[in-house]
C-alpha cells in the first residue's frame, strides 16, 4: 500500500469532500421520518424486530427496508433513525466508488472531479442519507455498469440483480448493460459463455415473475394506481431535461455559448410541438404542496402563463446539447443511452426528479470534460445549491 503524501491527498480531495458532505447531510436532516421515510422507516423497524412485512404503501419490494432493518438490529440501534440513515450513507459511499470507477473508464484524469460534481449536486446529495431506495439501487447499478464495461460478467449480473431488487424499474438498465457487455465481448472477438447468458435470462425471468405476482410494478395495492405500468411518462422525459439544465447550469451555459450557433429554428419546432402536446401534469402528487416541494412549484409555474414557453425553450435547447455531447470513448453509446433513458422514464406517470438519478449518473460519468474553469464553476455551483437546499430541509421548509 502506497503511503499517504500531500499530492495524493490533494488529488483525492474531491472524493474526501463528497464523503464529508454525505455524512454532514445525515446529521443535518431532521431526526424524524421525512417525506416517504414515514413509510420506509417503520417498515425497516419491523424487519429489525424479526417480522417480514409487505407494506402496501411502498411502491417497491422492501429489499432496502430489510437491509436497513437487519443492519440496525445487528448493531442494536432499532430506535434511532440516524442509524438507519447511516446504512444508506454506506450505500452512498459504494455509489461514489462505483461512479468513480465508471468515470475512469471514459476519462481518468477528470474522474474525481466529475464524481464530486455529481454527488454534490442538489438533486443527489439529499438522497444520500434518506431512507429511500434510490441510492442503494444507484450504487448497484453503477457497479453493474463497471462490470459491463470491464467485461466482468458476475459483477454485472450480481450488481444488476441487486439493483432490480432495490428498484424494479432498474431492469431497463440491467438489460441495457447486458447488451453492452455482449456487444463489447463480440467486438473483442470473445464468445459469450452459455452460463452467463443463462444467468442474465434468469434475472429477467425472476423480474417478470415478481411483477406478475404483484400485479404490476408497485408492491402494494393502493399504491398501484400511483405507480402504473403504462406509457404515461412522456412528461418525465421533458422534466428530466429541464432539471438537468437547472442543476448543471454552468455546464450547459458553456455548451450553449460554444455551440449556440448550431441550434436551428427547426430544432425548436420539431421538439417543441410534441413536448407541448404531451406535457400534461395531472398526477395528484404533482398538484399538492407547491410551497413544500420545489418540483411542484416548478410544475405549477410551468403550466401557468409564460412558464410553458420558457419550459419548451429549455427542453429543446437541453435536448439538442445532450444529443451533441461528446463522449471521449465509446461514442457509439450515445443513441442507445438516450433510448434506454426514455424507456426507463416512460412508465412513470408521477413526476419525480429522483427517477432521473441513473440517467444523470451515466451521462455525467460518460461525458467529455470541458474547460477547467467551467468544471470548477460547476462544482462550486452544485455545492452551494446543495448547501442551501439541505439547510432548508433542516428547517422543514422545502424538499426537492
Amino acid at each position: 500500500m502506497k503511503p499517504l503524501t500531500l499530492p495524493r491527498i490533494r488529488n483525492a480531495a474531491p472524493l474526501i469532500l463528497v464523503a464529508i458532505a454525505i455524512f454532514a447531510t445525515a446529521g443535518f436532516l431532521p431526526q424524524h421520518p421525512f417525506v416517504d421515510e414515514y413509510i420506509h422507516w417503520p417498515t425497516a423497524r419491523l424487519f429489525a424486530q424479526g417480522f417480514w412485512p409487505i407494506n402496501p404503501g411502498i411502491s417497491t419490494w422492501p429489499t432496502m427496508n430489510a437491509v436497513v432493518g437487519w443492519s440496525i438490529a445487528l448493531f442494536g440501534q432499532r430506535d434511532h433513525i440516524l442509524a438507519g440513515r447511516l446504512v444508506i450513507v454506506v450505500f452512498s459511499l459504494f455509489a461514489v466508488t462505483g461512479f468513480y470507477r465508471l468515470a475512469q473508464q471514459f476519462d481518468a484524469d477528470s474522474a474525481q472531479l466529475r464524481t464530486a460534481q455529481f454527488f454534490l449536486s442538489p438533486v443527489v446529495l439529499p438522497f444520500c442519507a434518506l431512507i429511500y431506495t434510490d441510492l442503494p439501487a444507484l450504487s448497484c447499478m453503477l457497479w453493474a455498469a463497471v462490470g459491463a464495461l470491464r467485461r466482468q460478467p458476475w459483477l454485472l449480473i450480481g450488481a444488476g440483480l441487486l439493483a432490480c431488487a432495490f428498484r424494479q424499474n432498474d431492469i431497463v438498465w440491467f438489460v441495457a448493460l447486458a447488451c453492452l457487455f455482449g456487444w463489447l465481448s463480440l467486438r473483442a472477438g470473445d464468445s459469450i459463455k452459455p452460463l452467463h447468458f443463462t444467468a442474465v435470462i434468469a434475472v429477467v425471468a425472476a423480474w417478470l415473475a415478481v411483477v406478475y405476482l404483484q400485479h404490476g410494478i408497485a408492491a402494494g395495492a393502493y399504491t398501484q394506481g400511483d405507480h402504473p405500468g403504462n406509457l404515461k411518462g412522456m412528461p418525465n422525459i421533458w422534466f428530466a431535461l429541464v432539471v438537468a439544465a437547472l442543476i448543471y447550469l454552468p455546464y450547459f451555459l458553456w455548451r450553449l455559448f460554444r455551440d449556440g450557433d448550431l441550434l436551428k429554428l427547426w430544432h425548436y419546432l420539431a421538439l417543441g410541438v410534441p413536448v407541448a402536446l404531451t406535457f400534461h401534469v395531472n398526477h395528484r402528487f404533482n398538484l399538492i404542496e407547491s410551497n413544500y416541494f420545489i418540483r411542484n412549484y416548478l410544475l405549477l409555474r410551468t403550466t401557468a402563463g409564460p412558464g410553458m414557453a420558457i419550459f419548451l425553450m429549455t427542453v429543446t435547447t437541453t435536448a439538442v446539447l445532450v444529443f451533441r455531447t461528446r463522449l471521449p470513448k465509446l461514442a457509439e453509446l450515445r443513441l442507445p443511452f438516450l433510448l434506454f433513458s426514455a424507456l426507463s422514464l416512460l412508465p412513470f406517470w408521477l413526476i419525480e426528479q429522483r427517477y432521473y438519478l441513473p440517467i444523470y449518473a451515466l451521462f455525467w460519468a460518460m461525458r467529455a470534460p470541458e474547460d477547467k474553469r467551467v468544471e470548477h464553476a460547476q462544482l462550486l455551483f452544485g455545492t452551494v445549491c446543495s448547501a442551501w437546499l439541505i439547510v432548508r430541509i433542516a428547517q422543514g421548509l422545502t424538499f426537492l
